[in-house]
This record gives C-alpha cells, structure tokens and sequence, in this order.
C-alpha cells in the first residue's frame, strides 16, 4: 500500500496568455475549455485524469491540440499561445516570471477541490537521494504560506 506523507489543497486552474479571449472571463466552464485549442499534460497527470472523468461525466469529448510530458512544456507551449492549459497554484506561486498570464478558476466542484500529496510506499525505506527530495518536498508543501492566499 502506499500512505501520504503531507498534502494540501491546490486550486487547478485554466492557464493562458493575457491577450487569450477567454482571459477577459472571471471562470470557464468545461464546455469553454473545451472549445478551445486545449495542451494537456499526459494521462500520467492527476490533472489530466479528473478532466477525463469529468468530460466522459458530462458527454464531452477531449481533443487535446498537444500532450506534453512536463510542466515546462506545458508552460511553454501556453506561452507560444499553442492553446491554454491546466496547472494548480502551488506551481503558478513558484514560476518566476507570471506577468503574461492569467489562471482563471473553473467552474466545477471536482476541479476546484483538487489536492496534492506526497506519497510513499509503506514500509519501504528510501534511498538517502531520495528521501532528502521527498524531505524538501514536505517543507515546501507545509511552509508555503503563499499557497493559502495565492492568486494570480
């Protein structure tokens, strides 16, 4: 089995360029997201699996423009203005430079109740590497006290 080590609450939220034509809203609705060119991160991504579900919930189908692997790929494709994005605010309160994008809420209860948690096995002993990673990642998620009132 495997066991949380710390988690927190994280607000997903749809990310795009300034100058998007959905960036002029207050929130999107997944018929929105869905109507324009969308870079989704892999089905890997917790993200990308609660988008899934609640498209085949709601009858809508996802059409991805591109699927990325990594975050900065997907900041960057948002950035080329490839299409909008989902990324949660513990992400946005990291990236150095935000002042060309705009994160808007999506209007859906699952969504918007999304958390992150670091997750180990139970009873297995990490490797030192390791668990000085998983150690920094603890402190960043309980210290982070930006996470709370963070918007963007």
């Amino acid at each position: 089995g495997t066991a949380s080590t710390c988690g927190r609450k994280a607000l997903l939220r749809v990310v795009m360029l300034k100058t998007h034509p959905l960036a002029a809203r207050t929130s999107v609705t997944m018929r929105d997201l869905l109507s324009v060119p969308l870079v989704l991160p892999t089905a890997n991504f917790r993200s990308r699996q609660l988008l899934e579900e609640i498209a085949v919930q709601e009858g809508l189908e996802l059409d991805p423009v591109m699927t990325v692997s990594s975050i900065h790929m997907l900041v960057s494709c948002i950035r080329a203005g490839i299409g909008v994005g989902l990324l949660t605010n513990i992400f946005l309160s990291h990236e150095p430079r935000t002042e060309d994008l705009i994160a808007l809420p999506i209007d859906n209860a699952v969504l918007s109740s999304f958390s992150v948690h670091a997750m180990t096995r139970l009873g297995r002993t990490l490797p030192k590497s390791a668990q000085v990673l998983l150690d920094m990642l603890e402190r960043g998620i309980r210290e982070d006290t930006r996470l709370g009132q963070y918007e963007f």
